[in-house]
């Protein structure tokens, strides 16, 4: 991997910790069951709004301007977390993650910043979710068969052992975030460089999600 001398930025919402639980609940069932997939660190569970990619940092004074006055005319929103899913079908699925009914108001301020801050990724329908674990590039026919199995039971059956795998519960967002993507080692961490409340409310610790 080359080295990277500019930042690697996109625009998201972070969990709390009482959401990071929840999840790393699910993670721990789904664990017992799948194999050779990467389970994402609790501390990284977020919610990607936009990409944007590698910037100089003399681009992000002009990011960060325009995106504290769309945040001024946005509106907060909630999102409603039913059930895990996975992107693709059973036998080449990459990502397993929580899944958000569609929200209005997060789809127009999504689509407003892909507006403002175009790249070159084509934009599909935006979904709203939390990636909980990505499968391994290198895996073994007979263990990619077994989890493939296992996740056609968890899509027909919403189950991946014997008990159900539920996930339900509501997150309030009053603010969104220009994060950043940064390498130690091989580990990945994401750094909150601005906040940008929505409609001008206010935000406590605590108060969003």
């Amino acid at each position: 991997m080359k080295p990277r001398y500019d930042p690697r930025l996109f625009l998201g919402l972070t969990t709390s910790r009482t959401v990071q639980s929840k999840l790393e609940a699910c993670q721990a069932e789904v664990r017992k069951h799948l194999f050779n997939w990467h389970f994402i660190p609790p501390v990284n569970f977020h919610v990607t709004l936009h990409f944007i990619g590698e910037v100089s940092e003399s681009q992000i004074p002009e990011i960060d301007e325009a995106m504290k006055k769309l945040g001024k005319r946005s509106t907060p929103f909630t999102l409603e977390w039913r059930g895990i899913d996975f992107f693709g079908d059973p036998d080449n699925a990459r990502v397993l993650f929580v899944g958000a009914k569609p929200c209005e108001e997060m789809g127009t301020l999504a689509g407003q910043i892909a507006e403002i801050i175009p790249t070159s990724r084509v934009r599909k329908e935006y979904h709203p979710h939390i990636t909980l674990a990505k499968a391994r590039k290198q895996m073994e026919y007979g263990v990619k068969q077994m989890n493939a199995n296992m996740l056609r039971r968890l899509r027909e059956h919403n189950r991946i052992g014997p008990e159900p795998v539920t996930i339900e519960f509501n997150t309030v967002h009053r603010e969104f975030m220009l994060m950043e993507t940064v390498w130690v080692g091989r580990a990945v961490s994401y750094e909150v460089r601005s906040r940008y409340q929505l409609g001008g409310s206010e935000v406590t610790p605590g108060d969003t999600y």
